[in-house]
């Protein structure tokens, strides 16, 4: 995203779902080091398709 606002809004979006998630699993040994790159779309997809798809990501890791 060109404008400051667009790319923050996508940040905080996508911390907050996984400061969520990751309380859920937080108490496992397993640790992770994953780069999560937004496309411009992100700002048009509602905030519970992003924690869907958070929740996938995590889901495989945990299981992986």
């Amino acid at each position: 995203a060109k404008k400051a606002v667009d790319r923050n809004r996508i940040k905080r979006r996508i911390n907050e779902a996984l400061r969520l998630e990751l309380n859920e699993v937080k108490n496992t040994s397993q640790s992770w080091k994953v780069a999560i790159i937004p496309k411009k779309r992100a700002l048009d997809v509602e905030y519970t398709k992003i924690t869907e798809d958070i929740k996938k990501l995590i889901t495989s890791l945990h299981n992986g």
